[in-house]
């Protein structure tokens, strides 16, 4: 049973397991099990980077929207506070 988010190696390198099956040497069908094996875990190696790359924009995007909406509502708050804050520096100095 193939693992969930990983491409099926037997669907991707059915081409290669037909040429290996062609093939009369034991050799020659090692090879290109391994060249077709090779292939799969490189493209599932590029999916996996393509989805953590998408996670990490869709987290930082979701950030950026959520820092707009906090600024927006609660920005004059925010000021008034700072400003406070400010003025209380000041005034210890």
């Amino acid at each position: 049973m193939p693992r969930p988010n990983r491409p099926d190696p037997e669907a991707a390198g059915a081409s290669a397991s037909e040429a290996a099956a062609s093939s009369s040497s034991p050799a020659a069908s090692a090879s290109a099990a391994a060249s077709a094996s090779a292939a799969v875990s490189a493209s599932a190696a590029r999916a996996i980077r393509g989805q953590g790359i998408v996670e990490y924009g869709l987290i930082l995007s979701l950030s950026a929207v959520l820092a707009v909406v906090l600024l927006v509502f609660f920005g004059g708050t925010l000021s008034a506070f700072l400003q406070a804050v400010g003025d209380a520096i000041d005034a210890a100095s």
